[in-house]
């Protein structure tokens, strides 16, 4: 049987290469087509005659998902299955009528067995994890335990995407070691989707050592590239494991790396270790400045002194630091988006990173948000943004000074003195202005974030514009 993966963002999707390894083992073809490297899209992946059409479907761009979907059933009748965070948490897309299946939670081994009994002409609405139509009806089925061992699983395939040479030489290439969070912060999808595999088996799991390193050596031998980027939500919280990896990363990869760091697990001889195996940046979440506003909205028991802490052993190793911060949270004043700023010019961050909070449904900060009554309504995936940089659904007195000074954040870390000047810029009408300042901002500092040449960040500004375009 073959499946072909259709997504209109332009990166190589982790879940999706993970899916493509288990489907090519079970002795099944997969492809994948992405929006802007075809001249059509649809048409190149009909072309592959595919038995199934899949989407890795967020929260934001389910839209495009949807009207993608629609498109292909006006051409043809190739039955489509969505996935990944959307489809989990919302299953019931499965009621649009161009949505065939819809695969809630892990889907490396409902993949295969669907598309192995779609070969034997088998039952196709028993599957766990999968939910189907019966004759018009919906049939959900159970999830299936966790993957705890993930070294079962095959190696992801990374060739589906490495037919387009921006995503083939990209410089800067992401992996990850394990799935699942020891936290449960209130803006992150952890939060539900812990409740929802409860009783399932273990949450957390890492890959062995050594099929990391071999994974990320044979990328680097067939491709190339400057700098490793590990996705994992906190990659330091494993100790045994971590000072394991890091002597057969240095010795066998050797390249200069990125990882998440919480602050409240960065200690001394953690921080040397990422040092001492080339960790180029780690990444820190500051959130905000106002620990009230990061314990209790945002569910975040991190104290400004241990953000300080970990900076100073990052800084004592030599190891640079982006800071993740967000602003438009529910409740907070203007006064208290500053203090985000004034945190990070005394942290003196390396690469300040600063988004507007989105209320995704069925997390904390959403239910929170609601009860407050700061969201009109009920809290609905169909108005949010696809871009974090531009807006917010909350309706609260100091909204638009807030979105204004997330525009100038850089400036106003980079540049502390021009703080009480912000102050009087943030009242001011010029949204657009703003706008274009942080497009700037945002790009020098991404580009030297993630070791980009100008090349490379002009490519990656085209591809990103596209998509920012038809949001």
């Amino acid at each position: 049987m073959r499946i072909a993966f259709l997504q209109n963002l332009w990166h190589v999707h982790l879940g999706v290469v993970a899916l493509a390894g288990s489907i090519r083992r079970a002795g099944h073809d997969v492809a994948a087509f992405v929006d802007g490297g075809e001249r059509d899209l649809i048409g190149a992946a009909l072309k592959r005659r595919p038995d199934l059409i899949g989407f890795s479907c967020s929260t934001h761009d389910h839209r495009w998902v949807l009207e993608t979907a629609a498109k292909i059933k006006a051409a043809c009748n190739v039955p489509v299955i969505l996935g990944g965070p959307h489809a989990t948490f919302f299953p019931e897309i499965i009621s649009e009528p161009q949505v065939d299946f819809v695969c809630v939670g892990e889907g490396d081994e409902a993949l295969p067995e669907l598309l192995d009994r779609m070969a034997a002409h088998a039952d196709l609405t028993t599957i766990p994890n999968i939910w189907a139509k019966r004759d018009g009806e919906i049939v959900s089925n159970d999830l299936r335990p966790l993957i705890e061992d993930l070294d079962r699983l095959p190696m992801p395939d990374r060739t589906i995407y490495y037919k387009y040479y921006y995503l083939r030489r990209n410089p800067a290439k992401h992996f990850i070691a394990g799935r699942g969070c020891v936290f449960s912060c209130h803006f992150c999808y952890n939060y539900a989707l812990k409740k929802m595999y409860r009783g399932k088996g273990k949450y957390i799991r890492l890959k062995k050592e050594e099929l990391v390193v071999e994974e990320i050596k044979q990328i680097k031998d067939d491709y190339g590239m400057r700098l490793v980027i590990f996705d994992d939500d906190t990659f330091t919280t494993n100790r045994e494991w971590l000072f394991s990896f890091l002597p057969m990363y240095k010795r066998d990869v050797g390249l200069p790396f990125v990882c998440n760091v919480r602050a409240d697990t960065a200690e001394d001889d953690i921080i040397k270790a990422l040092s001492d195996a080339g960790c180029f940046r780690v990444c820190i979440g500051v959130e905000t400045g106002n620990e009230t506003l990061r314990r209790e909205i945002l569910g975040k028991r991190v104290t400004n002194s241990q953000i300080e802490e970990a900076v100073r052993l990052l800084r004592k190793y030599r190891v640079k630091f982006l800071t993740n911060n967000m602003v438009g949270l529910p409740g907070e004043t203007i006064d208290q988006a500053f203090e985000t700023v004034e945190l990070n010019a005394k942290l003196r961050t390396d690469f300040p990173w600063c988004s507007i909070l989105h209320f995704y449904p069925k997390t904390k900060v959403a239910e929170i948000a609601h009860e407050k009554g700061l969201l009109e309504e009920t809290p609905s995936y169909d108005k949010l943004r696809q871009t974090f940089f531009e807006t917010s659904v909350l309706k609260q007195k100091d909204t638009d000074q807030i979105l204004n000074l997330q525009k100038l954040f850089n400036i106003g870390v980079r540049m502390p003195w021009t703080i009480p000047l912000l102050r009087v810029l943030v009242k001011l009408p010029l949204r657009k202005l703003y706008h274009l300042i942080f497009l700037v901002t945002f790009g020098y500092r991404y580009m030297k974030a993630n070791m980009f040449g100008l090349r490379d960040m002009l490519v990656f500004g085209w591809q990103n514009a596209r998509l920012y375009s038809r949001r």
